[in-house]
């Protein structure tokens, strides 16, 4: 078993962890869930590279959804973990009968919590929930 005191979150940026916050308490919850897994079976940790953003910098991802502003979504690092170990992840989140309901509905149809992806970004998973649970833009400007 790896020594737990050692579990701690890591972000890419200060501004990443800032933000870490305002995300929906639910992703924080599923998140939280995942990287615990991820502890426990690989003794690895998940890197956090993007949290709640603004328009403008969604803009500069060439992202198509809000969703990040609205702090449904969070993206993670890909890059101390094998394949194998990203797709078991990404698959213990999206069947895990309890978060069912907080999946979200992807531009292609598919509804799930956990993405592994390259969108030209460089590979990573992105995690989001069910845009029914925000409504408001979040106004990261007056943190």
């Amino acid at each position: 078993m790896p020594e737990l005191h050692q579990a701690r979150m890591k972000f890419k940026s200060k501004r990443c962890e800032e933000r870490m916050l305002l995300l929906h308490p639910v992703l924080i919850m599923i998140f939280s869930d995942l990287f615990w897994f991820a502890r426990m079976r690989y003794n690895k940790d998940i890197i956090v590279t993007d949290t709640v953003s603004t328009a403008s910098e969604d803009a500069a991802l060439g992202r198509v959804s809000d969703s990040h502003q609205r702090g449904l979504c969070l993206d993670w690092s890909v890059r101390n973990f094998e394949t194998h170990e990203v797709l078991d992840l990404v698959n213990y989140i999206n069947n895990k009968p309890e978060y069912q309901r907080y999946k979200y509905l992807s531009n292609s149809g598919v509804k799930r919590i956990a993405y592994f992806h390259d969108n030209g970004n460089g590979p990573h998973v992105h995690m989001g929930i069910n845009k029914k649970l925000q409504n408001n833009i979040i106004d990261v400007n007056n943190l």
